[in-house]
Parts: C-alpha cells; structure tokens; sequence
C-alpha cells in the first residue's frame, strides 16, 4: 500500500459495510516496497494511532516475484516471511507488534475469532435446536395413528394375491386342442389363459378396498369421538329446535322488507320486466321521486303491474323466503 489509506477501495468498501470498525481486520500488504520515510504512516496504523479498527491491523509479506519463479513452497515462503520481518527496520524493532506480523499469525488470529464466533452462536442454535424438536415432537403426537401401516398391508395382500394366482397351462392347452396343425397352440387356449390369470382380480380388489374402508372409518370414528364427545349439545339443540316451534319474530320492519324484496323478485321472474329501455326506467324512477316516493329501484317497478293470479302463492313463497333470510335478526 503506497497511497494513503483513505484512497484505498478495499479500505472505503469496508468502512461503508462496517462504519464504526468493529468486524473489519486490517491488513498491510508488500512492506518491502515502500520508500524511505514511508515506513512511519505504516507505523501508526500499526499502532492504532491511526484509523484505528477493533480487531486492530496484521501486516504480511507474500514472496517476492524472484521466489515465485522458484516454485518456493508454502513453508519456505513463511520463513522468508518471518526472517525478513526480523532483520529489516523499523519492524524489527517493534517488538509488542511482532505478533501482528507475518501470515501465521493473521491466520492464528482469523482461527481465534472464528472460535469465538462459534462459541457465541452455539448457545442461541441449540435453543432454537431445542425448540424446533420440541415443536415438531409436538406435530407428530397431534397427528392420528397411523393408518397407512393397514393401507399398505391391503395393497400387499391384494398383490400377493394376484401374483399368486396359479395357471394350469397344461390342462387349458388340452382342452383348447380340437383339429389341429402341430405345434400350433390354438388362440382359444391364450384367451382362456388370460382370462383365468385375472378372474380373482376383481374379489381380491374388493377385499382391498373394503379392508381400507373399514380403517378409514374406524379412523373418523376415533376422531370424531376424541375431539367431540366432550361436548353434549342434546340439551341445547333440543332448545334450539322447540324455539323453530311455532315459526315467529319480533323483526317486522326486517320481515317486511325482505318479504317486498322477494314479492317482486317473484313477480319478475314470472313476467320479465318490459323496461327494456334503460333512460325511460330512470325517468320512471325520476318522477316518482319528484313526488316523494324515493329510493326505488328497477326491480320496485315490477309491483306497478296488475295483480298476478297466483299472487297468493306468490305472497307465501316471499314470506317463507324472507323468514329465514331475516333469522339473523331473530330475537
């Protein structure tokens, strides 16, 4: 690093990632290309005098490219390393800063805070190790026992069955033979094999599928009985049902209006509207606003019509129809 340090993009990357420096390791590279009177801007970084970082700085020398050219092994290249940290100025004489110097001891440091980290997250991960187990421990003993175990022995049976399901080739063959060219098997004969082969097909599925069905029942069953039987509602429902008994309700503003809407919802599906000219039914519904009667719609215009001659059964159908619509607000 030959420029100041705040021209570094390394440098400016880290400081926009970790602005107050607390997850960021320092480190100076190719000491042994600085000028003379250079050295001292490196010192102070070293140091901690000058952009100062929590984990602090290392510094490294990585073989020059005379040592790369003789193919220099990682060993040889850390004893380069730590001798010319030893024997050349000023580092040498920094001695509380030699730990700070050279690649093993970056490494040793990176090991060192990777371990920490660690040893900080084991404890959270295996609480939430723990409570994850805890959870689906939980899931599984909320599920119903399982009936797949008796699924999968009805397909086995059923496929034992019919792997089973034994031919007599010989007879089948014989009894096929009538007039024959020899070593010709008749057609006859395949059919008959065939048709033997899948007879008890049928029997054996059906006892399949009863055998599931009888589980799956037995299952619902069980549930039914476990998350249901606590509960006697006899009591309440024959309340329920003896107040259906006779048909009655205190909401006759609600009962009455349903029981319009129905009427003339009735009456239009028996003789659809003839307003087919939709500005000639707003003006319809303009002036009988103008006389006070507001608040009509297109279907209101169906009661203007003559009176129907199942009216009656008309009127009744609406009156059901707006009983138990209004039973919401059944007091």
């Amino acid at each position: 690093m030959r420029d100041d340090i705040d021209n570094q993009g390394a440098a400016d990357l880290a400081h926009t990632e970790d602005p107050l420096g607390e997850r960021t390791i320092g480190v100076l590279t190719k000491p042994d290309t600085l000028q003379r009177g250079e050295e001292r801007t490196w010192m102070k970084i070293l140091e901690g005098s000058s952009h100062p970082l929590k984990h602090g700085y290392f510094m490294m020398k990585q073989a020059s490219p005379e040592e790369l050219e003789k193919r220099m092994s990682f060993e040889d290249a850390r004893k380069s390393e730590r001798e010319w940290f030893q024997t050349n100025a000023p580092w040498k004489d920094m001695s509380n800063f030699h730990n700070r110097m050279g690649t093993r001891n970056l490494t040793k440091e990176l090991s060192r805070l990777l371990g920490a980290v660690i040893n900080q997250a084991l404890p959270k991960l295996c609480k939430m190790s723990k409570e994850s187990l805890q959870q689906v421990s939980h899931d599984i003993a909320a599920l119903p026992p399982p009936v797949v175990k008796t699924l999968k022995v009805s397909f086995s049976n059923a496929a034992l069955h019919i792997r089973d399901s034994g031919i007599i080739y010989g007879e089948n063959i014989q009894k096929s033979i009538t007039r024959e060219l020899p070593f010709n098997v008749p057609f006859r004969a395949k059919v008959a094999l065939v048709e033997q082969f899948y007879a008890d097909w049928h029997r054996y599925c059906q006892t399949c599928f009863d055998s599931i069905y009888g589980a799956t029942l037995t299952e619902l069953q069980m549930l039914v009985d476990h998350h249901f039987t606590q509960f006697n509602a006899t009591a309440l429902l024959d309340h329920m049902l003896k107040l259906e008994d006779p048909p009655f309700t205190l909401n006759d503003h609600y009962f009455a209006t349903y029981r319009d809407k129905y009427l003339s919802r009735y009456k239009e599906a028996r003789q659809p509207p003839d307003f087919i000219d939709g500005q000639a039914v707003r003006d319809a519904l303009s002036a009988l606003a103008a006389i006070g009667l507001d608040g009509l719609k297109d279907a209101d215009l169906a009661r203007l019509r003559g009176p129907d001659p199942y009216e009656e059964e008309l009127t009744v159908m609406a009156e059901t129809s707006a009983y138990f619509h209004g039973k919401k607000f059944k007091i």
